[in-house]
């Protein structure tokens, strides 16, 4: 389990975080595990304190007042940290420097023990195809469950899951919607983006439940901005 350090400000959060850049760029680029990931949470919630969540859950205050440390019990043995920027009351962005499956385990806890009040955002096929071309475009993962076809019939397509990462990725998409038998069934489940900006890059990950990772990249800015560049 990696420590997780403290930090008291924004300055400190992209300090952490920019130190970060180099051992990511030379992870592979198909484990997510070990990379940055931003997750983005509607919220309903109109003050945020110490008691807003019951346990395992805990908010700690920075010298930001829109900068939180989210910390939660792990296994009754240790603690969890997380860094939560809530600079928009509506959508908050949760900061994970652990594995995918575990933070996902605990944004599902966080989530459903304060329902109603926190959801899960969820970013429709048609809004991550659309915004592929907002950055350079370099792939994509879909998913087809054919939930109305004959489990008797062998030549049926009954689930695919692809995963693509190249050159061309909307022409491909293009290219599997001319398919009769995909074009009813196929989501795009992810998009992968190279966002630039001025000074930097990123390459992002945007996964359809609100997951941003940072997959490579020089310019940390750019990886904090991308969320904030897209109109809800």
């Amino acid at each position: 389990m990696p420590k997780v350090p403290y930090v008291d400000n924004r300055k400190g959060l992209r300090s952490l975080f920019t130190s970060l850049l180099d051992k990511i760029g030379t992870q592979d680029e198909s484990d997510f595990k070990n990379k940055l990931k931003t997750y983005v949470i509607e919220s309903n919630i109109a003050e945020i304190n110490s008691e807003t969540f019951k346990y395992p859950f805990k908010i700690l205050n920075t010298s930001d007042e829109t900068l939180k440390i989210l910390k939660t019990t792990f296994n009754e043995k240790s603690y969890l940290y997380f860094y939560l920027d809530i600079s928009d009351p509506r959508f908050w962005k949760l900061h994970s420097l652990y594995d995918s499956k575990l933070t996902e385990d605990i944004i599902t806890k966080l989530v459903e023990s304060n329902n109603s009040r926190l959801d899960y955002l969820w970013l429709s096929s048609n809004f991550l195809e659309k915004y592929m071309s907002f950055g350079k475009n370099n792939g994509f993962g879909v998913k087809f469950k054919n939930k109305f076809g004959d489990e008797k019939n062998e030549e049926e397509i009954k689930n695919i899951s692809i995963r693509f990462w190249g050159g061309g990725a909307k022409e491909v998409i293009h290219d599997l919607k001319q398919n009769q038998r995909l074009v009813k069934g196929l989501s795009i489940s992810s998009i992968g983006i190279n966002n630039i900006i001025e000074g930097g890059f990123s390459n992002e990950n945007i996964a359809n439940f609100g997951r941003f990772t940072m997959m490579k990249g020089n310019s940390i800015d750019s990886h904090f901005k991308y969320p904030l560049q897209i109109k809800w």
